[in-house]
C-alpha cells in the first residue's frame, strides 16, 4: 500500500505534484540534527504502527517521499513529540512543525508538536476534516444533555441529515466515509437501534480497513459483542465449531447468522476482533484461540485480515508474558558492545528512558539505589533513547550510572519489538530469557517483587 522512496532535507516550494509520489517537507525550528520519524497505523485493530521513513532535521528542514494508493493519517514523532495528519496520493504537503512550551506543560506522554500548512487550501482534507470536527464539537456541546437523557435523536436525525448533504463533504469518497461513519458512531452511542445500524452501516458495504473513522465505528459497535454472544445461550454452537473441530468455515457461517452479514470476510474480521478483545478475560481457550489466529494470518479472506492476525498474535504473546524477550545488540557510554544473551541466568530489571524526560531521569536516581541494594542478583540494563549518542553520554557522565547503560543507536525496531509507547517504559525479563512483566512496576514499587525474587 505505501512505498517510501527517499528522504533530504531539502525544501521545495512547489505545492502540486504531477505524479502519484507525495511529498511531505518543511521545517522544524528548535529540533536541529534531531531524527523526525514517519509512521502510519497498519491496522485499527491492534493500533500497530508501520515505519515509513526516517530523516535528519538539517538546517531546520525535512523531506519525505512516498507513494500510496488512498488517503491515510499518518504521524510525524521528534523525541516524544507527535502530530498527526492526513495525506493523499500525489499531493505535496509543506508544513511547519514546532513545541509549545505551555501548550505541553505538564504533559508526562502524548507530548503535542504544534502543525501548520504552508498552503492550506479549503477543499483539502485536512482542512475538510477540521471544519466537521468543528461542527460535531459543537453541535455535542449544545445538546450534550440531551444526549445524556436520551431526548436527543430528533436533533442528532438533523444533525446527521445536514452533514451528509454539505457537498463540501460529498464530493471526496474518503471525507463522505468520514463524516457516514463519525455519524454512525454518535448514533450508536446515542443507543439507536443496533438492527437499523448494521443495515444502514455495516452489513452490504466494503471494508474501510485503512478508514480510521470507520474502523472505530466498527470497534465501537462490536465491543465486547463476541464475548456476550460465546458466553449467551446461541455460544456453545460457535465454541464448538472453533474448540472442538477446529472449523473455520462453519464458525464464519454461524457469525454471518448472528450479526446479520453476508460478508465473509467481515465475519472473520468479527472473529478477529473478538479474539483480541476477550483473550485475557480467559473466556474462550487461549490455544484454541492462538490457532485459529495462526490459520487466518496464513489464509485469511483478505490480506488485511492476514495482516491483523498476525499482529494480534504478536500482541497477545508479547502481552501474555511468556514470550522469549527479543535480543539486541547495543553499545555503552565507551562504544563496547551489549548483547541481551549475557545476562541470561538472571532476573532483568529493563528500562527505557531519556535524558529529556524528567520523570525517566528521576526514576534512573531510584534504580541507582536498587542497583546498590540487588545488582549481585538482578541484572539491571537501561536504554537510552537520545537521538544523539553525546547527549546520552553526557547524561551517564553527569549522574554516574554504574550498571550497564546502553544506546539504541537509532535502531527503532528495539523499541518496537519491545513495544513503549512511552517513556519511562519498564519490563521484566526472567532467568530463561522470557517476558515476565512487559508493564512491570516503576523503581518506586518494584523493591517487594526484588525481596520476592531474591530470597
Amino acid at each position: 500500500m505505501i512505498k517510501i522512496f527517499s528522504t533530504t532535507i531539502l525544501l521545495l516550494i512547489v505545492n502540486f505534484s504531477f505524479s502519484s509520489e507525495t511529498i511531505i517537507q518543511g521545517n522544524a525550528k528548535g529540533f536541529e540534527g534531531k531524527t523526525i520519524r514517519l509512521t502510519a497505523i497498519q491496522d485499527y485493530i491492534t493500533n500497530t504502527t508501520e515505519k515509513l521513513g526516517t530523516a535528519t532535521i538539517k538546517d531546520n528542514q525535512f523531506k519525505f517521499k512516498l507513494e500510496t494508493e488512498e488517503v491515510i493519517q499518518i504521524t510525524l514523532t521528534i523525541e516524544d513529540k507527535s502530530t498527526s495528519f492526513y495525506i493523499s496520493a500525489g499531493k505535496v504537503y509543506n508544513i511547519s512543525l514546532s513545541f509549545d512550551e505551555e501548550w505541553n506543560r505538564g504533559k508526562i506522554y502524548d507530548k503535542e508538536l504544534s502543525l501548520s500548512f504552508s498552503f492550506p487550501q479549503p477543499d483539502d482534507i485536512n482542512q475538510l476534516i477540521k471544519k466537521f470536527n468543528n461542527d460535531y464539537a459543537a453541535f455535542f456541546e449544545k445538546n450534550a444533555v440531551l444526549m445524556a437523557n436520551r431526548q436527543a435523536q430528533k436533533q442528532i436525525d438533523e444533525f446527521v441529515d445536514q452533514v451528509n448533504s454539505d457537498q463540501r463533504y460529498s464530493r471526496d469518497k474518503f471525507m463522505l466515509a468520514y463524516v457516514k461513519y463519525a455519524c454512525a458512531s454518535l448514533q450508536d452511542a446515542s443507543f439507536y437501534n443496533k438492527q437499523k445500524l448494521t443495515a444502514n452501516y455495516l452489513s452490504d458495504s466494503p471494508i474501510l480497513y485503512n478508514h480510521k473513522e470507520y474502523m472505530l465505528f466498527y470497534t465501537q459497535f462490536y465491543d465486547n459483542h463476541f464475548k456476550k454472544l460465546i458466553l449467551g445461550s446461541k455460544g456453545a454452537e460457535l465454541l464448538k465449531y472453533l474448540t472442538l473441530e477446529n472449523d473455520l468455515i462453519s464458525a464464519n457461517k454461524y457469525i454471518q447468522e448472528q450479526i446479520k452479514v453476508k460478508n465473509a470476510s467481515f465475519a472473520e474480521l468479527y472473529l478477529l476482533y473478538g479474539i483480541f478483545d476477550v483473550y485475557f478475560d480467559k473466556v474462550f481457550n487461549q490455544k484454541s484461540a492462538q490457532d485459529i489466529l495462526r490459520q487466518i494470518s496464513k489464509n485469511g479472506a483478505t490480506k488485511e485480515n492476514k495482516i491483523i492476525a498476525g499482529n494480534i498474535l504478536k500482541k497477545i504473546q508479547f502481552y501474555g508474558n511468556d514470550n522469549v524477550a527479543p535480543s539486541f545488540s547495543l553499545y555503552d557510554v565507551n562504544k563496547e558492545l551489549h548483547q541481551l544473551k549475557e545476562f541470561k541466568g538472571k532476573y532483568i530489571y529493563l528500562n527505557f528512558w531519556a535524558s529529556w524526560s524528567l520523570i525517566s531521569v528521576k526514576e534512573m536516581q531510584i534504580i541507582k539505589s536498587l542497583h546498590k541494594t540487588f545488582g549481585d542478583k538482578i541484572a539491571f540494563i537501561s536504554i537510552n533513547l537520545d537521538d544523539n549518542f553525546e547527549d546520552f553520554k553526557a547524561a551517564n557522565k553527569r549522574y554516574n550510572y554504574t550498571w550497564t547503560s546502553l544506546h539504541y543507536g537509532n535502531q527503532f525496531e528495539v523499541k518496537e519489538d519491545y513495544q513503549v509507547f512511552t517513556i519511562p517504559t519498564y519490563i521484566i525479563i526472567n532467568p530463561k530469557g522470557k517476558i515476565e512483566s512487559s508493564q512491570a512496576p516503576n523503581p518506586e514499587t518494584i523493591g517487594d517483587y526484588f525481596y520476592k525474587v531474591t530470597k
